[in-house]
């Protein structure tokens, strides 16, 4: 393999190499977060060993994981792999290949989705709004929609934080979990539904397929609903955002005037 593809196989240990010592800080990481676990002491009124330790496990499968990862790394070293380590474009990938824009654009959307969205909007807006970020790029051959649903993530972002800015006891970037601010979270919220309203718009005046705008508006608009309805009335599973304007909405019509 080396032989025929000397290239390939140097890519090959760079990226063991790289692997290697994300993998070492993740331990060393999980390591001091590890070390927060009781290892002795008395629990209603049993003693504890550290052989009984929860810390015990994890400490074990840590060492492990450090072990075959320093040989990773010492093997990826033996075969320069550590060469162009600090490279920007053996990380993030060559930026002229579309499949590497298009992989940093999914990484992009999960991310605020994730950390941005969820923390400060109704649910079911913000999953419609990461799902129309996925359709209008993959889904539809348009460089208008796919410009356009960019520059509506890059304005629904800017609201968000100077929402944030203006109006929370304390601003903050990014967030694990959601917010408690009802009032917040509806005031984004309405940033969201003039976002996800143009990007509609925009899509239904756009000769796309009426198949596929069909396809996506179910993706985007019906599954989620259907999925918030499932799992909060039915299965009576709390949503991420209990203070959305959708959720409230949906509450209301099933407690007030259906009654159920």
């Amino acid at each position: 393999m080396n032989r025929n593809n000397p290239e390939g196989a140097t890519r090959l240990r760079q990226t063991d190499f790289k692997v290697s010592v994300v993998l070492l800080a993740l331990c060393a990481y999980l390591a001091w977060e590890t070390l927060s676990f009781p290892m002795s002491g008395s629990f209603g009124g049993v003693d504890s060993r550290w052989y009984v330790s929860p810390a015990l496990f994890p400490f074990i499968l840590l060492l492990v994981l450090s072990i075959a990862s320093s040989i990773l790394l010492m093997n990826a070293i033996k075969n320069a792999g550590h060469s162009e380590f600090f490279k920007l474009s053996r990380w993030i990938g060559d930026n002229r290949k579309v499949i590497n824009r298009d992989r940093w654009y999914v990484i992009t959307a999960l991310s605020l989705y994730i950390y941005l969205y969820i923390p400060s909007l109704d649910f079911y807006l913000a999953t419609v709004m990461f799902l129309l970020s996925l359709c209008l790029r993959f889904y539809v051959d348009n460089n208008k929609l796919k410009n356009v649903i960019i520059q509506a993530n890059l304005a629904l972002s800017l609201f968000i934080l100077a929402m944030r800015w203006m109006f929370a006891p304390q601003f903050y970037w990014l967030a694990m979990e959601a917010t408690v601010d009802e009032p917040l979270i509806l005031t984004c919220d309405v940033g969201a539904i003039i976002a996800i309203v143009v990007c509609l718009l925009l899509l239904w005046l756009s000769p796309v397929n009426q198949q596929k705008r069909h396809h996506i508006l179910i993706t985007a608009l019906a599954v989620p609903l259907l999925l918030v309805f499932s799992f909060n009335f039915l299965l009576q599973v709390p949503m991420p955002v209990e203070y959305g304007s959708v959720i409230k909405l949906m509450e209301y019509i099933w407690y007030e005037i259906l009654a159920l």
